[in-house]
């Protein structure tokens, strides 16, 4: 998943995928801090795995997950 948006600050990184972890605090945009925390949680249930990375105007996410072999 990519976006072009203003990106995720190095020193905030390694919190994203915290519980109740969110930068929207004011106005009408506000998060729970919940997305990322499911999505991660979700991903490591199939063993797999994901990833960011980020600058200004760029934040990728990967999430890698296992092809079971197949009986066939």
């Amino acid at each position: 998943v990519e976006d072009n948006g203003p990106g995720i600050p190095e020193d905030i990184r390694a919190n994203i995928f915290q519980p109740n972890f969110t930068t929207k605090v004011e106005g009408l945009s506000f998060g729970l801090g919940l997305g990322l925390t499911i999505v991660q949680r979700l991903v490591d249930s199939y063993s797999g795995k994901i990833s960011v990375t980020s600058k200004p105007g760029k934040t990728v996410f990967k999430i890698l997950l296992p092809v079971p072999e197949s009986n066939f």
